[in-house]
């Protein structure tokens, strides 16, 4: 992991918003710092300038639950995820999935020692609970009226 040289005010900000926000792309980030109680304002060059680092320091990592942007989370070595991701709201539920790190081991016996495996994602997608109650009441059939 590499260490952060750069002095960059809103890095800690960021962080600090990872942490709370749990999953987070860019625009939620800057949302989250900007919003009206914080009284202070972080600009959008700041927050991706911030991800940049953090990612390249390996303290965060990028989840990419849709084609759209990527999202990002704080990485915390030994704590395994996998998010379920509904394809209707978009919402995100982490899931424990202790058993992923055989999976990344399973690389290395396949690939040779020499891949290095820096983080894996598992995501399952379908609908939330929400979600899928709307649609199962859409679904239900109107019944026919007498006249």
């Amino acid at each position: 992991m590499q260490t952060l040289r750069r002095k960059n005010r809103s890095l800690p900000l960021v962080l600090d918003a990872l942490h709370y926000l749990s999953h987070a792309t860019v625009q939620q980030v800057y949302d989250w710092l900007n919003r009206p109680s914080t009284l202070r304002e972080v600009s959008m060059s700041s927050v991706y300038r911030s991800v940049h680092l953090l990612q390249k320091a390996g303290l965060i990592k990028p989840l990419y639950f849709n084609e759209n942007q990527a999202s990002y989370s704080l990485r915390q070595p030994g704590n395994q995820q996998a998010h379920f991701v509904c394809t209707d709201c978009n919402r995100v539920r982490i899931l424990a999935f202790p058993a992923l790190s055989p999976w990344e081991s399973l690389v290395s016996e396949q690939l040779g020692e020499a891949f290095q495996v820096h983080y894996s994602n598992f995501n399952v997608f379908g609908l939330c609970d929400r979600c899928n109650l709307e649609k199962q009441e859409c679904d239900v059939p109107l019944s026919v009226q007498s006249f």
